[in-house]
């Protein structure tokens, strides 16, 4: 039978939630962001502007390649470090690990609420 499962249906929603709000705010937030939801893109996109890199070309293809690889890399390597933290703790701390995540997510909505008081504060000087 096809029965709708709500508690299913709830999980999936609190946990992709947070990730569709976080890579909103930081598109919205942060110019000239990577995209930090499609590491398939970024990776791609990193690959590809390394190859300008390596095999030169015009000095303005190379300088922008450069800029944005600079941009992206630090979120392949935040990504993959999360992706090696989630499966230690998930492997240690079994349900518990997904706390984690969260405090950080809360963390990082007080940081946000904070920088954005400061800035309309400073502006409003």
């Amino acid at each position: 039978t096809n029965t709708i499962l709500l508690p299913q249906i709830f999980v999936v929603f609190q946990y992709t939630l947070p990730i569709a709000v976080q890579n909103a705010l930081a598109q919205t937030t942060i110019e000239n962001a990577p995209s930090t939801a499609i590491m398939t893109t970024n990776v791609t996109r990193f690959s590809v502007d390394v190859g300008t890199i390596m095999l030169g070309g015009e000095k303005e293809h190379v300088d922008h390649a450069r800029a944005r690889s600079a941009r992206t890399l630090p979120v392949i390597l935040g990504f993959a470090g999360g992706c090696i933290l989630g499966a230690l703790c998930e492997q240690n701390f079994e349900l518990m690990a997904l706390a984690l995540p969260t405090v950080l997510a809360v963390i990082a909505l007080l940081l946000g609420v904070c920088i954005e008081r400061q800035q309309k504060f400073a502006a409003a000087e």
